[in-house]
């Protein structure tokens, strides 16, 4: 029997580390206590608060608010209990780190596991993790109050990295990758954004038929397709919200 080889471990955990301090930084102010007026979080609170006080009185989730937009699917913008299991893993995190820093540390780790899909060197896989978590657009969202697009979008990296290493028959680490950061992605319920994320899954997807047609390799990509769909459907099936 071999034993397991921690030193294998230390390198990413030190980057891990590592994203975490340098999120921490980044939003030093929060560590002190301070809190972004952010628009949409304000705006957020008055939408919420139909379907928050039928909650509190009956225990059971609304459906349906009578007061956006002259009658709305709640599920929109707010639903007080899931089925998606998964997203405890956001609550830790969010948790055990201040906002905003949790968006950042979210945006490089997902990007981190892209580059580790693709083979990357892992010091490259470090500055294009920074590069993307930190973009302009990022900061303006969150200090616009976008929490679930801003989550939303630091998941996609994860889920592209998922699709592409089922495509690549590592069908244990793909589909694991997958199904996490895709039931956490929909669990955001940022429909805009997972629209964008399926274009793009679909350009890779397509991208990985034309080398499989070349290769050879059709029942790999037809295996792969199958396996990702099935994902995808566990995926939003997890999500729903508690009826």
């Amino acid at each position: 029997m071999t034993s397991f080889d921690f030193k294998k471990l230390l390198p990413d955990t030190l980057v891990i580390v590592g994203f975490i301090i340098l999120a921490i930084i980044f939003c030093y102010p929060a560590m002190q206590g301070k809190v972004l007026e952010a628009g949409d979080n304000i705006s957020w609170k008055g939408m919420s608060e139909e379907g928050r006080a039928y909650h509190e009185k009956t225990g059971e989730n609304v459906l349906w608010s009578n007061s956006m937009f002259g009658g709305m699917p709640t599920y929109t913008h707010y639903i007080a209990e899931s089925n998606n299991f998964v997203s405890k893993i956001q609550e830790v995190i969010v948790g055990a780190l201040t906002k905003p820093t949790y968006f950042f540390f979210i945006a490089m780790l997902s990007f981190y596991l892209l580059m580790a899909a693709l083979s990357i060197d892992r010091w490259i896989g470090v500055i294009g993790a920074i590069a993307f978590a930190f973009s302009t657009y990022n900061p303006v969202i969150i200090g616009a109050g976008h929490d679930t697009k801003m989550l939303s979008i630091a998941y996609m990296p994860a889920v592209l990295g998922g699709v592409l290493l089922l495509y690549r028959s590592q069908w244990a680490k793909g589909a694991a990758l997958l199904a996490v950061s895709l039931s956490l992605m929909v669990s955001n319920a940022h429909y805009q954004i997972m629209y964008y994320d399926m274009i793009l899954i679909a350009f890779a997807v397509l991208g990985m038929l034309i080398m499989a047609i070349k290769e050879g390799k059709i029942k790999q990509w037809f295996l792969a397709s199958v396996i990702s769909g099935i994902i995808a459907l566990v995926s939003m099936g997890v999500s729903g919200p508690l009826i």
